[in-house]
């Protein structure tokens, strides 16, 4: 088994740079953020969920070649770039990286043979398909447990509003003449580039597993979705 990290838009597997993964590690499950209330004459307490916790991924790696050295410069040079990890027994998943820790590796190298890298993540596990367009133009499914989706609207014609409902909730948009972007992880819309939140009305989509009944109202060509599912 592999470790593939995705640093500057790169894929690079470690097993070409001369790493490989002493054993797989161990996932943790998110814990879920709560907030409890304790209120008078209540018996236990009020709990409001919140939202889940990063999870930390540690991986300790072996130095597969001679010239340890050599491979650890090279290693440093690219590993706090990495923005994405996948293991080559799950690569149809990845998980995002928030933040890479390390010790010393010279130290830990010489004294154990290997050493420890910890990824701080996201909590979730996302399917690498789900970020990729497909054209909908009535359901939208979600087998995953969160999406937060990128949302690609062709207009059929110019000056005239662009309309559409996910589970009844509506959003319009003041008409562009070029396909229509809305990023609901970062609360961007934007056309060629330029934002047009202001030209918005409505809210962004957070979807949970199941089906959605997608509405196309007024003025759409093409309606094209990256899910961008979360696994827990």
């Amino acid at each position: 088994m592999g470790l593939v990290i995705k640093t500057k838009n790169k894929y690079i597997d470690l097993s070409e740079r001369g790493l490989c993964i002493k054993e797989r590690p161990k996932i943790p499950t998110p814990k879920m953020r709560m907030e409890k209330i304790n209120i008078s004459g209540r018996d236990g307490t009020l709990t409001i969920k919140d939202s889940f916790e990063d999870i930390e991924i540690k991986v300790e790696l072996n130095i597969m070649e001679d010239d340890a050295k050599k491979v650890i410069r090279s290693f440093k040079n690219i590993i706090f770039d990495t923005t994405e990890i996948s293991f080559s027994d799950d690569d149809k998943f990845f998980y995002k990286v928030k933040n890479v820790e390390i010790d010393d590796i010279e130290n830990e190298v010489d004294f154990y043979g290997t050493f420890l890298v910890n990824f701080v993540c996201d909590p979730y596990i996302y399917q690498k398909d789900t970020f990729e367009y497909k054209t909908v133009a009535n359901n939208i499914v979600i087998q995953g447990y969160k999406s937060m989706p990128l949302i690609k609207i062709t207009p059929s014609s110019t000056g005239s509003l662009v309309a559409f409902s996910i589970d009844g909730k509506q959003m319009a948009i003041n008409n562009s003449t070029n396909p229509i972007y809305i990023d609901c992880s970062l609360m961007r819309v934007y056309s060629d580039t330029q934002s047009i939140l202001r030209n918005v009305t409505g809210e962004f989509f957070e979807l949970g597993t199941g089906e959605h009944k997608l509405n196309l109202k007024t003025n759409i060509s093409k309606f094209e979705i990256q899910t961008r599912e979360g696994w827990l």
